[in-house]
């Protein structure tokens, strides 16, 4: 996947944006998992923003959770209405 997206396609940069992704989850562990593997694959560690020159550290993800967010904000916090 991140050769595909980010290699060939180029439609997100090499390193890790926090304004390029968005991940979201059930409140399961098992999902929230599933999500942080999948992204891990398109920023393995390194990737993250710069520490010092020449030293990126760890992307931060954080995965939003669906319930939680439409249980306090509402149905049209979610990016597009989930």
């Amino acid at each position: 996947m991140r050769r595909r997206y980010i290699e060939v396609n180029q439609l997100l940069s090499n390193s890790y944006k926090s304004e390029e992704v968005y991940i979201r989850s059930t409140d399961t562990n098992r999902t929230i998992a599933s999500a942080l593997s999948f992204f891990k694959g398109f920023y393995p560690d390194s990737t993250g923003p710069s520490v010092r020159p020449g030293v990126n550290a760890r992307p931060p993800f954080v995965v939003q959770n669906i319930e939680k967010i439409e249980a306090e904000l509402g149905l049209s916090a979610l990016p597009n209405n989930a």
